[in-house]
């Protein structure tokens, strides 16, 4: 079996604006009874959803400032767009797995679930704040099939947000967490693309 490592680098692009992200991944694989190693770079760029960047832009957004001005005349929610293609960028060709290598569309979820808590424990803060009224996600993942690689359950969805939720407001007195401030969920549904009418 190959011996197989994995590294994963996230930068700020100098040549991107600083709402995008680039990410590398590096498998490293060994070849059995040789003693060179073989690397392929794969790149992913994604928007920044990191919590402090999220918190910093709504501070400084005019629209924030106008909500801030009139809040009992407007609403103004957040939508996160297309959360699940923050998951780790993945080779043209993965070597196989060993016995203990996980499943990597789970480990892609659980990659999707960790960013969108950060997400929304900033978008929880600037609700706090009096920024926004509330805050959502718009994703086509949530309408494709559970054998689509950008598959997105709607449960990752709320259980991140539960947590978030916890994280910035803390639980009552029977440890349940106070109420998340996620209120829209958006997705295609049409003719075309029906497993919208089964998340709905």
């Amino acid at each position: 079996e190959e011996d197989t490592t994995t590294t994963t680098t996230t930068t700020t692009s100098r040549l991107l604006p600083h709402d995008v992200l680039v990410e590398q991944q590096q498998p490293a694989s060994k070849q059995p009874n040789r003693d060179t190693t073989t690397t392929t770079t794969t790149t992913n760029i994604v928007h920044n959803t990191s919590s402090a960047y999220i918190v910093k832009t709504l501070q400084e957004s005019p629209l924030c400032q106008l909500y801030q001005e009139n809040p009992d005349n407007l609403n103004l929610i957040y939508m996160l767009h297309n959360p699940e293609v923050q998951q780790l960028p993945q080779p043209q060709q993965q070597p196989p797995q060993g016995g203990g290598g996980g499943d990597p569309q789970d480990d892609n979820t659980l990659v999707v679930y960790q960013k969108l808590v950060d997400a929304f424990v900033g978008l929880e803060q600037c609700v706090k704040e009096g920024l926004i009224t509330s805050f959502g996600v718009c994703s086509n993942g949530l309408s494709l099939d559970e054998s689509h690689p950008l598959f997105l359950h709607w449960k990752v969805v709320v259980d991140a947000a539960h947590q978030a939720a916890l994280e910035v407001n803390g639980s009552d007195h029977t440890h349940t967490p106070k109420k998340s401030s996620l209120t829209t969920l958006q997705f295609p549904l049409n003719l075309m693309e029906t497993n919208g009418f089964l998340m709905a």
